[in-house]
């Protein structure tokens, strides 16, 4: 049930921004356009309008901020609007020039749709500068490359404590199509609200830290991705700091592989009591995940909360007992009613095994755990 409300998401974002548009607003900085510049044509768009990109590099507007955040970005989008180009990331750029600590900015909540381009040249100097910035809204087959982060959906990060920005309470936000390489982390999800968030189709590699951050609440949909070639490959922690919130992740039919120290990191940690977070890893043939070729497939530590990780049928690497030990780190204070783990699916996702290479049935952790430790 879980899935079929997450693939609302699209539907939900479209008809909030796309439906009947007023206008269509055109770039070309070759001429021949309503606009030479991005940020013009964005700035005289209304709601609901398509702001159209004809192909070309575009830079930065000389120390533009955006909303409260007090440093330079490529494009500040204000009210909900349609960014596009009409020749794909291929041939049309949005360039940092390595001085703008963010590409493209919604800023204040607004859902947003920003697709087809190629985002790159950020500063690289800390997490918090990303080729695109929202919190509502779709991000869709862009190339976003260069920046410290693909995409972050922290949008209290950008505005001083004295700011109090507008909110899109139960927001939803798809990343879908997008080809990211930067230098911190592919994606950085933390929302603040009852939010739901889909990540389909991404391609996340080459990160020097983490492909994927997840610090929320909310839902979250995290399907056919392949993240690799980073740290860590995906990293889930600390859902809120408030009493009684709720968290949720499917994670189904990804390639988290290769990653160079842990494939999985989920570390819940110093949370208030009457929070829950349920996360499902596979779960079932059809929705096996690949996850194999680090050090470390799965590490798994939970502290005071309430907490259900089911992650059967995936394919893991070798199942053989031997390899237990590297693959899997589970802190022993995480309790066996928690976890759900068997059974274990071959390279070719046919057959579900035990470390003893026969059939097995699903069980909790505890009933393999002394295999390994």
């Amino acid at each position: 049930m879980r899935r079929l409300l997450a693939s609302a998401a699209p539907l939900l974002i479209l008809l909030l921004v796309t439906a009947s548009p007023a206008a269509v607003v055109t770039v070309d900085d070759d001429g021949g356009a309503d606009y030479a510049v991005i940020q013009d044509a964005v700035d005289s768009a209304s709601w609901g309008d398509t702001v159209l990109v004809h192909p070309g590099t575009y830079t930065a507007v000389e120390d533009l901020w955006c909303g409260g955040y007090g440093s330079p970005v490529c494009v500040c989008i204000r009210g909900a609007l349609t960014l596009t180009s009409s020749g794909g990331p291929g041939v049309t750029t949005i360039d940092g020039e390595g001085k703008v600590v963010c590409g493209v900015m919604a800023e204040w909540g607004d859902p947003v749709v920003i697709e087809g381009f190629t985002i790159t040249n950020g500063p690289q100097s800390y997490w918090g500068d990303a080729a695109v910035v929202l919190d509502a809204g779709v991000v869709r087959n862009n190339i976003l490359i260069g920046f410290s982060t693909g995409v972050s959906t922290d949008m209290m990060w950008y505005w001083p404590g004295s700011v109090e920005p507008r909110r899109t309470r139960g927001a939803a936000v798809v990343i879908e199509g997008n080809d990211i390489a930067c230098y911190s982390g592919g994606l950085y999800l933390r929302t603040w609200s009852s939010s739901r968030t889909d990540v389909v189709g991404n391609t996340i590699h080459g990160g020097h830290d983490v492909g994927v951050s997840v610090y929320g609440v909310g839902d979250i949909l995290f399907v056919d991705n392949e993240v690799s070639g980073n740290e860590v490959g995906v990293h889930i922690r600390n859902p809120s700091r408030t009493v009684g919130v709720q968290f949720s992740i499917d994670m189904f039919s990804n390639q988290i592989i290769d990653n160079t120290e842990r494939n999985l990191d989920i570390r819940l940690s110093d949370i208030n009591p009457g929070s829950a977070c349920d996360i499902t890893i596979g779960g079932s043939m059809e929705n096996a995940n690949d996850c194999y070729g680090a050090p470390t497939s799965l590490k798994l530590v939970t502290y005071d909360y309430d907490v259900f990780v089911y992650a059967t049928h995936n394919y893991w690497g070798s199942v053989a007992c031997t390899t237990f030990v590297p693959l899997f780190d589970i802190a022993e204070s995480f309790p066996e009613t928690a976890f759900v783990f068997e059974p274990f699916i071959d390279e070719s996702h046919l057959v579900t095994y035990d470390c003893q290479g026969v059939p097995v049935r699903e069980s909790s952790w505890g009933a393999i755990k002394a295999l390994y430790r």
